[in-house]
């Protein structure tokens, strides 16, 4: 009985040491918090009790060979231990790189940080420069922060900006600006209307070299048309010799009234080629009359 006792003792004793060793293996480091924590364990203890023996009489005087004679004697009892220990964890917002890590160094976000942001520590995002806010989801504005490095005007883009250049300049980089009268666009609108006076210029001298192939065509047929008058003139007045005279082969140049419609046609082409050339002049003393109350304004 007594071994036995001692055999629970032993074990006793060696369960604690586990546990001392398993607790101490758990070692504190970087963001490592110990929580509470409560645990049942089973806690030996000393308890004396009465305990009887039986010894024989030994020549004593009693009725029987032998006696029961009480001691007191020490006896290990366990129950059960409500106990309250220390189990470290990381702390929140921490986390550690490896499950083997002693450390709690990698910080947690609940949030993935947008836009090229990191996590650097509990739910706290490090933005690039060009955004910012608690997730860096929000673009800044540099041509406003004045943030920037453009020499004339600043158009703010998603993650950055660009630059331009004042009505007049032209771009000489990314950011730096040159002075250029052609770029004006005045000067734009000048050029546009010189092309377009240009080209109407090689239109009436089209129509000029036209006008003087027509009016070659005109002299030519007019002359014809006097001819053929003088003829039907001459023939009206002239006597007949005889009955039996006979008549011009080509009578159709004497024709009176052949000879009224081409004098209408000429007449026509000639009126519609004044026409078109008056048109034509004030359509040009019109563009430089406007051009020079453009002028008088500027």
């Amino acid at each position: 009985m007594q071994r036995f006792q001692q055999l629970n003792e032993f074990v006793i004793i060696l369960l604690m040491i586990w546990l001392d060793v398993t607790t101490s293996l758990i070692k504190p480091g970087r963001r490592v918090c110990p929580i509470s924590r409560a645990s049942s364990q089973v806690v030996p203890s000393p308890q004396t009790y009465i305990r009887p023996f039986i010894v024989p009489c030994n020549g004593e005087k009693c009725g029987n060979s032998s006696r029961v004679v009480y001691k007191v004697a020490v006896r290990t009892v366990f129950y059960r231990q409500v106990v309250h220990d220390a189990v470290r964890k990381c702390c929140p917002g921490w986390t550690n790189f490896e499950p083997k890590d002693e450390q709690c160094m990698k910080p947690v976000c609940k949030s993935e940080c947008l836009n090229g942001g990191s996590c650097r520590g509990p739910d706290y995002c490090a933005c690039p420069q060009n955004f910012t806010g608690p997730l860096c989801e929000l673009d800044v504005n540099e041509c406003d922060t004045g943030n920037h490095n453009c020499q004339q005007l600043c158009n703010n883009t998603v993650g950055g900006y660009s630059c331009s250049c004042y009505d007049g300049f032209r771009p000489i980089n990314d950011r730096e600006c040159e002075f250029c009268p052609l770029c004006l666009r005045e000067f734009e609108s000048v050029m546009n209307k010189v092309d377009e006076l240009q080209t109407r210029l090689k239109t009436v001298e089209s129509s000029k070299e036209e006008f003087k192939d027509n009016v070659k065509d005109l002299e030519r047929n007019y002359l014809e048309a006097m001819e053929m008058v003088g003829e039907l003139q001459a023939a009206q007045f002239q006597a007949p010799s005889s009955t039996t005279q006979a008549l011009p082969k080509d009578d159709s140049r004497i024709n009176p009234r052949n000879n009224f419609e081409l004098i209408t046609s000429l007449s026509d082409q000639l009126g519609a080629i004044e026409e078109q050339i008056g048109f034509m002049m004030g359509q040009m003393d019109f563009d430089d009359n406007d051009q020079g109350r453009r002028r008088g304004r500027g």
